[in-house]
């Protein structure tokens, strides 16, 4: 073509089966066309010679189709495939059946895409500008792999960079709209590759408004700068201890109205109650987590995403909280202190700012397994209802608002509505909290599905109204109490030696409702308590709020005399106990 000649001109010029390789300057290839078939038409070209005139020839008037398009990456290991290429320079369209990348040794690939179609495709933009110019592009979907990158150096607690995306591949994209089928995404961390992979099942993802990015264009500045939406079936992993299996279902995210859906978060234990038991050493809480119907709005998926920010306006769902203790177990004297709700929250790795978070229709259930009768209570919330603000562990949010407050209303064992405000101090360092609570009217043998099991004691009367307020710390907690109730009485049981059942101790029964005051108000004069109840130090944080809570019941319902001999006989059982060792 750039010989002696003074013109070409032809009316189809047709290449059958033809191979082509380009190498660089040490003979490694660096692009191959296998197979490839070739048709121009209308070929011209006149005594000028002109190079660009030659190439729009390759670009405006040709049909290609090539069984194979190998090229090398910019590193050591990357490469790429292309499968069943068709180009139609008239439809401007271009038609591949499958790509595939590598880029490392292992000769797995790290994604592969099927049935990927372009239209409107710029093919001059392409050859002679490094561009991709399309209209819609379209896959069926496949494989894609992303890992989570090294944490930084600056701060190894926290990652800045959640994730490392493929290295760019075009100067400049415009890109119409875009279209991903059913894609199967890997998530592996490149710090840690003994590490199973997150596999993420049934992705697919659009974008519907015009992509342009111009200074380099990878899947990073797509999910940077695009109105994208994203969904998937999910994924599951397990913890640490493989003691769980976490399941996550239904995610939505739409980046335009920074939004996202999850239909369920599942902590699904892999063993029973009974084996959790017996492989247990000592006294642990066994759990099952059901989280639902998980609507996030305000979520700044830009910060989730490039800095593992969890930025959320509010956030709203339905909770299902199973836990289950054994106290026939030996007793953990691990230390609890610094595990309060707030102090764990400020421990997290990532960085959390929830605004308002809203939790509806939820259901709680703490049981426990008694040391003395080996029976079981349920301590329930249904029909719970909450809302929770500034959920955060970033300093400079907590210097704006230090404290995370809470409002929850629910139904107390199937009986009472139950209310409580708290507000839980961020910036405090020993653990800070204040807290108010209120029981409404309810039958007192309501309570017997707890103190049966639990302290083998069964009550009957009236209840009017529980209120309650105190402040707290690392240590300790105190407030006050006002209990109203009626015809109260108290019966307590012991374990019946020829038999699991529980036995009425009938001369103790006796001294005890002599001892206690059976109504409050009492001739026309209400009954406050002022209780302090210094922490357990090897026990949770809602044993603190609950035995706190039962100082108070005690004082308000027992004379100073039984509280007195109450007094006496923990002290003789200490001392007894103490002798024995």
């Amino acid at each position: 073509m750039v010989g002696e000649f003074s013109s070409v001109k032809a009316d189809h010029i047709e290449i059958r089966a033809c191979t082509f390789i380009s190498k660089n300057k040490n003979g490694v290839i660096q692009t191959r066309m296998s197979n490839a078939n070739i048709l121009l038409t209308q070929f011209k070209v006149d005594s000028t010679k002109d190079y660009s005139n030659i190439l729009s020839y390759f670009i405006d008037n040709i049909s290609a189709t090539v069984d194979s398009i190998y090229f090398k990456g910019k590193q050591q290991y990357e490469k790429i495939y292309l499968k069943k290429v068709d180009y139609n320079s008239s439809n401007k369209s271009l038609d591949i059946a499958q790509i595939v990348s590598f880029t490392n040794d292992n000769n797995i690939p790290t994604s592969k895409l099927n049935t990927l179609h372009f239209n409107n495709l710029n093919v001059n933009a392409f050859i002679t500008q490094h561009k991709l110019q399309t209209g819609k592009v379209s896959s069926a979907g496949g494989l894609v792999t992303i890992y989570i990158a090294k944490k930084s150096e600056a701060n190894s607690k926290i990652k800045t960079k959640p994730f490392e995306f493929p290295e760019a591949f075009f100067d400049e994209v415009e890109i119409g709209s875009l279209q991903l089928g059913n894609t199967t995404l890997i998530i592996k961390d490149k710090q840690h590759p003994e590490k199973a992979a997150i596999t993420v099942t049934n992705v697919k993802f659009s974008v519907s408004n015009e992509i342009n990015v111009l200074e380099g264009n990878n899947l990073k500045n797509i999910i940077d700068r695009a109105d994208w939406k994203l969904s998937t079936d999910g994924f599951s992993l397990l913890t640490k201890d493989n003691m769980y299996t976490i399941a996550i279902k239904g995610i939505e995210l739409d980046r335009k109205n920074q939004s996202a859906s999850i239909k369920q978060v599942n902590v699904t234990p892999r063993i029973t109650e009974s084996e959790f038991v017996r492989k247990s050493v000592k006294q642990g809480d066994f759990y099952n987590i059901q989280i639902s119907n998980i609507k996030l709005n305000g979520l700044n998926i830009n910060k989730a995403i490039n800095e593992s920010i969890i930025d959320i306006q509010q956030a709203a769902l339905s909770l299902s909280l199973k836990v289950y203790n054994d106290r026939t177990l030996p007793i953990n004297p691990e230390s609890k202190v610094g595990k309060y709700p707030h102090q764990m929250l400020l421990k997290l790795q990532v960085p959390v700012y929830i605004k308002k978070a809203i939790i509806q229709n939820s259901y709680i259930s703490y049981r426990e397994r008694a040391e003395a009768s080996k029976e079981v209570g349920n301590v329930l919330f249904t029909g719970v209802n909450a809302t929770i603000e500034n959920i955060t562990n970033i300093p400079e949010r907590i210097k704006q608002q230090s404290v995370l407050r809470m409002k929850a209303i629910g139904t107390f064992l199937n009986k009472g509505q139950a209310s409580t405000q708290w507000n839980l101090q961020l910036g405090a360092n020993n653990g800070a909290f204040d807290m108010t609570g209120q029981i409404t009217q309810m039958d007192a043998a309501a309570f017997n599905a707890i103190s049966l099991p639990l302290g083998m004691t069964s009550v009957s009367g009236q209840i009017n109204r529980l209120n309650f307020s105190m402040t707290g710390n690392d240590l300790q907690a105190q407030g006050k109490l006002t209990l109203l109730y009626q015809n109260l009485n108290i019966e307590t049981f012991k374990k019946d030696m020829e038999g699991d059942s529980l036995k009425a101790k009938k001369w103790a029964n006796k001294l005890s409702n002599a001892l206690i005051k059976n109504d409050n108000p009492s001739k026309g004069v209400v009954r406050d308590a002022d209780f302090t109840y210094n922490r357990e130090l090897n026990k949770s944080f809602f044993n603190l709020i609950w035995k706190s809570i039962f100082e108070g019941v005690q004082k308000t319902v027992m004379s100073k005399n039984a509280l007195n001999l109450q007094k006496n006989l923990k002290q003789l059982k200490k001392g007894n106990k103490k002798k024995k060792k």
